[in-house]
């Protein structure tokens, strides 16, 4: 069993909305970015337990600036005093120990995490252009699932609801404020069924 405790991807209300945003934590980077085994990521805590302490502080704080600044009223100071603290946490981080802290591998890292929201209608997609849902028959990421991920015009984002039937996946879409359905072509990748926009 792994070490740390299950974190579900899904969506942290603030200010009445959901942000589509997956929680990660230290030994998620230790792995990602070393290839650290559960056990490796065990030994690495009691061996080091301030120096894993500080670096799931760093991403802590990093997390807590992007959703900060998604509120209404915080995006200045507490986000910007959070953010200058971070920053200072890196460098302190990167002189102490061998192994600096990546920040632009953390963040390509987080940005390619498929975000699982409970319901779709629940997502703020204020930011897209042109949103459209994408229902898939058990694609290989999630290979026992119905799965509407949505596109913002032809790009994909990574923020996907998972479901077990197509039924769902329409109700999903409808709740959502999708009201068109547009019948696969015969260039879409196959896991593919449809798309509602």
């Amino acid at each position: 069993m792994s070490i740390r405790p299950y974190i579900d991807n899904k969506m942290l209300k603030i200010d009445g909305r959901m942000i589509p945003y997956p929680l990660t934590t230290a030994a998620d980077y230790l792995e990602a970015k070393h290839g650290m085994s559960d056990k490796e990521i065990e030994d690495f805590i009691d061996n080091h337990y301030e120096q894993y302490s500080m670096l799931n502080a760093i991403i802590a704080m990093k997390q807590s600036c992007f959703l900060l600044r998604h509120t209404e009223y915080s995006c200045g100071s507490l986000s910007n005093s959070l953010y200058t603290h971070k920053n200072e946490m890196i460098v302190k981080y990167n002189e102490t120990y061998d192994k600096p802290f990546d920040e632009d591998f953390y963040e390509n890292y987080r940005k390619n995490l498929s975000k699982v929201v409970e319901h779709l209608k629940d997502v703020d997609l204020s930011d897209l252009k042109r949103p459209i849902a994408v229902i898939y028959d058990k694609p290989l990421d999630f290979p026992d699932k119905f799965v509407i991920r949505i596109f913002d015009m032809e790009n994909p984002t990574n923020i996907v609801a998972l479901t077990d039937s197509m039924r769902e996946c329409h109700m999903e879409c409808i709740d959502a404020g999708f009201r068109t359905r547009i019948a696969r072509s015969k260039d879409d990748d196959w896991p593919i069924v449809e798309s509602w926009i």
